[in-house]
């Protein structure tokens, strides 16, 4: 397997980025529970259009939440990067929440993706991990001049600034 598809070649390479870019996060912004994420990530659902990645997407949905509900933290849990499902989907999720409908599309499409794999790096460091990092990327320049910052990306940090 190539890197880019293969989750393990990050296995405890993600740890210390993890833990920094969580500082960021919680110094700027709200954050919401698993259970706001994951019923509001449901809700949302209805904006794919394509019957089987709707079905496919709810499926996987409702793994999570039945693991979370049922105390199954092993599943959702990366100890070599010290990822939890739990705490990096809202983490992600918020951020998408306020997205246009059309982007909400690329967390949906990394939710579809963890049933390539469904252990506990590939749901959590292999595909949350991803699409959260570009968004607290964006912090430092947010804070600053503003320079590189996207209109809908200010629009989502003004939306969940602390």
């Amino acid at each position: 397997m190539s890197n880019l598809t293969n989750v393990h070649e990050y296995d405890g390479k993600l740890k210390e980025a993890y833990a920094e870019l969580k500082k960021k996060d919680d110094e700027n912004f709200r954050n919401m529970t698993f259970e706001e994420a994951i019923a509001d990530a449901f809700e949302n659902t209805k904006l794919i259009t394509n019957a089987i990645k709707n079905r496919i997407c709810r499926h996987v949905l409702e793994i999570l939440k039945r693991d979370v509900d049922e105390k199954r933290t092993v599943v959702n849990y990366d100890p070599s990067n010290d990822m939890c499902v739990e705490d990096l989907f809202p983490r992600t999720w918020k951020f998408f929440k306020y997205m246009p409908d059309e982007h909400k599309i690329i967390f949906f499409d990394q939710i579809i993706e963890m049933t390539s794999g469904l252990c506990a790096q590939g749901r959590a460091g292999g595909r949350l991990f991803q699409i959260y990092q570009p968004w607290i990327s964006y912090i430092d320049d947010y804070n600053g001049e503003r320079k590189y910052v996207d209109k809908d990306v200010i629009l989502v940090f003004d939306s969940l600034k602390l």
